[in-house]
């Protein structure tokens, strides 16, 4: 990974767990800081107070609906590269709001591989 003292930070927002502390571990192993939220309320309150590169978000969530989520994430880090996790089919990411989407089950390579691209295409995007 690039920059080996910037470690780059990931918000998980599941509420599933399992797959929150998968994907905590899948991240940790490859450089990044992972930090979680079960609901949407709570990815809110994580996302204003701090500053993430990327955010794995499962857009089924108990609380809030998704599209909602995304938006509002989206509005507090415009620079956050936001990475819907689903186990449905999304015909489009711009439907979504989203710059990547990928299917569950996730392979780790394929997560780790998309996190780095888009986190690099966005920073090239913003003249980092």
């Amino acid at each position: 990974m690039e920059g080996k003292g910037l470690r780059k930070t990931v918000l998980i927002v599941d509420d599933d767990a399992g797959i929150r502390k998968a994907f905590a571990r899948i991240l940790q192993r490859n450089g990044y800081t992972a930090d979680v939220a079960s609901n949407g309320k709570e990815a809110l309150q994580k996302v204003t107070a701090k500053k993430y590169d990327a955010a794995l978000v499962d857009i089924c969530l108990p609380d809030l609906n998704g599209l909602e989520l995304l938006d509002q994430m989206q509005r507090a880090h415009r620079n956050m590269v936001i990475i819907v996790i689903t186990g449905n089919h999304i015909e489009s990411k711009e439907d979504i709001k989203a710059d990547e989407y990928l299917l569950k089950p996730v392979n780790p390579e394929d997560l780790i591989r998309l996190i780095e691209q888009k986190i690099a295409k966005k920073q090239a995007n913003i003249g980092f």
